[in-house]
């Protein structure tokens, strides 16, 4: 899975995961939990670069 992910962000969106999600949140295509989830992902990436950081 890992890395067809790769695949499609490397010929599609250039290697962007940002523009990955900018298509999936503009396109609506979210549900309310998974906007959720990935926002709780994030915040825990947050977190654990501030650790590192420290």
């Amino acid at each position: 899975r890992q890395e067809l992910v790769q695949d499609l962000l490397d010929q599609v969106f250039h290697g962007s995961a940002a523009a990955l999600v900018q298509t999936l949140v503009r396109g609506e295509t979210l549900s309310a939990d998974e906007s959720a989830e990935i926002q709780k992902m994030l915040a825990r990436m947050a977190a654990e670069e501030e650790e590192e950081d420290a």
